[in-house]
C-alpha cells in the first residue's frame, strides 16, 4: 500500500494525511482512498476508472517506489514512509517489493 500512498501527495497536491489504506492480508487486497467524507477527488485524479489504468506519472512513481534515493537498508522517509500508515510504518521493508519483482511490473 505504501507504494501507492507515498507519491499521492506529490501527484495530487493533497496532504499525505488526506489518504488512507485498508489491508486484507488473507484476500491479498489493499485499498487506498482519500479519507474525507464525500471524498476530495485525490484518487479520481490518478485512476482512470473507465480504462482501469493509472495516470502515467503516478504509475511511474508507483513502479519506482521500491528504489530509495538514500539506499536505506529497509525503508525511510525518502522512499516508503507515509503519514497515512495505519500501522505507523512498522515492519516496512522496501526490499519485499524487489523480491516480488516490483521493478519488472508492467
Amino acid at each position: 500500500s505504501h507504494a501507492f500512498l507515498v507519491s499521492l501527495p506529490r501527484i495530487t497536491g493533497l496532504e499525505g494525511t488526506d489518504f488512507g489504506e485498508a489491508l486484507s492480508v488473507n484476500a491479498k487486497e489493499i485499498a487506498v482512498f482519500d479519507n474525507s467524507p464525500g471524498g476530495l477527488g485525490g484518487i479520481e485524479g490518478v485512476v482512470d476508472i473507465s480504462s482501469k489504468t493509472l495516470e502515467p506519472n503516478y504509475e511511474e512513481s508507483v513502479r519506482e517506489s521500491y528504489k530509495c534515493p538514500l539506499a536505506c537498508t529497509r525503508a525511510c522517509k525518502a522512499c516508503l514512509f507515509t503519514d497515512s500508515c495505519f500501522m505507523l510504518n512498522w515492519r516496512l521493508d522496501r526490499r519485499i517489493l524487489e523480491k516480488l519483482g516490483w521493478g519488472e511490473w508492467k
